[in-house]
């Protein structure tokens, strides 16, 4: 299988250079190779092999977006970011609100936002492992840069990353003096502001750097009582602060350390809920005994998305905060970094997914998680300058408690005593230790070689308990249990640079997602460890600029092999019959599928980019009792994924300009639904942004007017069917239509 692989990438890298030699032959104003090189296409520098190299050597599947992408493409946060890029799904989890993140790509991901359960795509804020994905989707504040890195990056960063990284690189201090503030205003009632300010206090030793931001915005949907018309609160409005502070420190001429902290605050309702679907719930014959006028779901069924008659939980709050240390220091023939960070982390999120003022059921969620993590990291150059080398040594703890209290009928509690209503309550302890090295060996002048491994070893305790609610009364004793997985994680790739603008490469990696506890067991029996996910993926790229620069055309094809995938599983006891629900390995998948990127400069006015994602993935096998077949499409993992964007700039008498900038995205059709229910499908939809920019000058001041998702698509983030169980789906939508005005002043 693995051979017949690395046939297909290599394959794939013959058909990508001819495709580009193809695509470059067509007649346009930039084949004429004039010499001129007043304008060029602005060279991209990454980190994504933990130094610092132009984006176009490295043999990796990489999109960045600058500090001014970001703001001319209107995007405030990783969610955004996440739909103008290919290849990338960035959504919510339907029971955790906009505080819990699932985050995919290439068809690799995690759809459970539980403590026990681990991420499949990694996020990385200098260096720093994000644990938990409450409160991940993150304001973008102060960023320098956003580098997504597809497949599974398991040699360098290691912790759950069979999927692919997020890394995002912030803002340094300075000497020079600098500061900005802007303020935006726009629908909803839009009021957002930032302010950063960056002073060198002892020049060439000590600087800083302090920024924060405020976004409000009224809710897009609203809750009324059934009863009355009356309006009760809003759904889907913003309410956040976030703050950054960074130190840098020079105390010699070989050593750096940087301090960062940062802090976030949400106090919002939860995101826009409508329920789609109504069955008949259990126990709704005994409720409506009781009740008056009797629950009948359809009669809570609204015309408009955005309206809703639940009157339960709507809560979505995050206190965050984190520090960093950082310090490099050069030892002459070696560079060593030590990166040393904690953070800490609470969120609560209360829904009512039934949709009515009845309680039939709600939810309320707590996750308190605090981690700590170290790394050491040894860098170089060796045999002449030939090998390019790290290596490093990587430990990570954090403790997790979860609370989940599902309300349950409570009328019939009040009423005839029926306490059925329970809390799940979740004790996680994880570690992580890891060591791993990885070089680059310059063959000759062209030829490169890249190896790298890391091995890691990850214990985990996890305990769990349930009790009712109302009474206290536990009927899931406190238990615990605990395992160890260890994994070794490999890279090879081989890279070739026929021109100084052209580069092609192939790479084999391993990645792998951490096994777990089955927490949400019922019984001895079912709580027990479940295994790691695997994946093996082969690629092949190209890297290449052409007519002085102005045009950049990079390609990647890949085919996976994806194993062990961790899936909730029900069997009959060997013994008894009874249903027990397991995590389990059950299923296995193969992904194929490419990304294209074009950026083209045709004159010195006009950029235009252009994005194309394709991801064929498939089940191939499946074990017994699991509730899907091999025909089941992979959960938040569209078919085709692309963007358009093109940026003019008319410069006016006096020095000023006027920057027109326009953006569309499209996602084909996504399953949010595991098992595929149609109330969970997302048809194909696109998006369109818009964002005229008047800068002054002096580049003191500018003003821009923007719109976003124009076309005002109704497309959903997020979805729950527990139309068996419960009685109804539910559905989350994405925000609609809307207009902004930006002020910005340059000090």
């Amino acid at each position: 299988m693995r051979i017949r692989a690395l046939k297909t990438a290599l394959q794939g890298s013959v058909f990508l250079v001819s495709l580009g030699v193809l695509i470059f032959q067509i007649p346009v104003a930039m084949a004429q190779d004039t010499g001129d090189e007043e304008f060029v296409i602005e060279e991209v520098v990454v980190t994504a092999r933990k130094r610092e190299e132009r984006l176009q050597e490295v043999p990796l599947s990489v999109t960045t977006f600058s500090a001014a992408d970001i703001e001319a493409k209107s995007l405030v946060s990783l969610q955004d970011l996440g739909q103008f890029t290919p290849n990338l799904n960035f959504f919510n989890m339907g029971q955790t609100g906009s505080s819990g993140a699932v985050v995919f790509m290439r068809g690799v991901g995690q759809t459970d936002t539980a403590t026990f359960w681990d991420p499949g795509v990694g996020i990385y804020v200098d260096g720093v492992y994000m644990g938990r994905m409450q409160g991940v989707d993150l304001a973008l504040l102060e960023v320098e840069r956003v580098e997504v890195l597809r497949g599974p990056q398991g040699t360098l960063f290691g912790k759950n990353t069979i999927g692919g990284a997020i890394n995002i690189v912030t803002g340094k201090p300075g000497d020079e003096f600098s500061a900005y503030a802007d303020i935006t205003t726009g629908s909803f009632d839009r009021l957002d502001g930032r302010v950063n300010l960056n002073v060198g206090l002892v020049p060439g030793i000590f600087s800083m750097k302090i920024s924060g931001s405020s976004q409000n915005r009224d809710g897009f949907g609203k809750r009324f009582d059934w009863n009355t018309g009356k309006q009760l609160d809003e759904m889907g409005n913003r309410d956040r602060l976030n703050g950054r502070a960074a130190f840098n420190w020079t105390p010699s001429e070989n050593v750096g350390v940087l301090l960062s902290l940062d802090a976030a605050k949400i106090r919002e309702y939860g995101a826009v809920r409508e329920v789609v679907k109504f069955t008949e719930p259990p126990l709704v014959g005994l409720f409506n005994m009781f009740v008056d006028p009797p629950y009948n779901a359809a009669t809570f069924a609204t015309e408009n998305h955005f309206v809703s008659f639940a009157n339960g939980e709507n809560t979505n709050e995050l206190d965050a905060w984190g520090a960093a240390l950082t310090v490099d220091w050069d030892l002459g023939a070696t560079d060593f970094k030590s990166i040393t960070s904690y953070r800490d982390t609470e969120a609560v999120n209360g829904t009512d997914p039934d949709g009515s003022f009845y309680n039939i059921i709600d939810l309320l969620g707590n996750v308190k998680q605090d981690q700590f993590s170290q790394e050491l990291q040894l860098s170089g150059l060796s045999f002449g300058g030939r090998l390019n080398w790290v290596a490093g040594l990587y430990y990570f703890t954090e403790d997790a408690f979860m609370s989940q209290a599902f309300l349950v009928y409570r009328e019939l509690a009040d009423i005839i005593g029926l306490d059925i209503s329970f809390v799940r309550r979740y004790w996680t302890d994880n570690k992580s230790y890891a060591a791993y090295t990885q070089g680059t060996y310059d063959i000759n002048e062209k030829l490169a070689l890249t190896v790298g491994l890391r091995y890691t070893t990850e214990k985990k305790d996890v305990a769990r308990e349930r009790l009712r609610q109302l009474s206290g009364i536990v009927f899931v004793p406190l238990d615990s249990r605990n395992a160890t997985f260890s994994a070794f994680s490999p890279r090879f790739s081989i890279d070739y640079k026929w021109t100084d603008e052209l580069m092609t490469y192939v790479s084999a990696a391993r990645g792998f997602k951490s096994g777990g506890i089955n927490a949400i067991s019922l019984n001895s029996a079912e709580f027990a460890p479940f295994d790691p996910e695997y994946i093996w993926t082969y690629e092949a790229g190209i890297r290449s600029e052409w007519y002085n620069q102005r045009l950049r055309f990079n390609a990647s094809v890949y085919y996976s092999d994806y194993t062990d995938i961790q899936f909730t599983v029900i069997r009959g006891d060997p013994n008894t019959g009874e249903p027990i629900t397991v995590i389990d390995n059950a299923a296995k998948a193969r992904i194929k599928g490419f990304e294209i990127e074009v950026v083209a400069m045709p004159v010195a006015q006009l950029l235009l980019t252009a994005g194309v994602g394709y991801t064929d993935a498939a089940y191939t096998r499946l074990d017994e009792g699991l509730p899907i077949t091999l025909d089941t499409r992979l959960v938040k993992t569209p078919k085709w994924s692309t963007t358009l964007a093109a940026q003019y700039t008319i410069p006016l008498n006096g020095g000023a300009d006027i920057v027109g900038q326009l953006d569309w995205a499209y996602k084909s059709t996504i399953e949010h639904d595991q098992l595929n229910s149609p109330a969970g499908r997302q048809n194909a939809y696109n998006l369109l942004n818009a964002r005229l920019t008047y800068a002054s000058a002096d580049d003191r001041w500018s003003v821009s007017l923007f719109g976003t998702n124009l076309t005002d698509e109704r497309y959903i983030l997020a979805a729950t069917d527990l139309s068996n169980a419960l009685g109804f789906a539910e559905v989350q939508w994405a925000r609609p239509r809307e207009w902004g005005l930006n002020f910005r002043y340059n000090f």
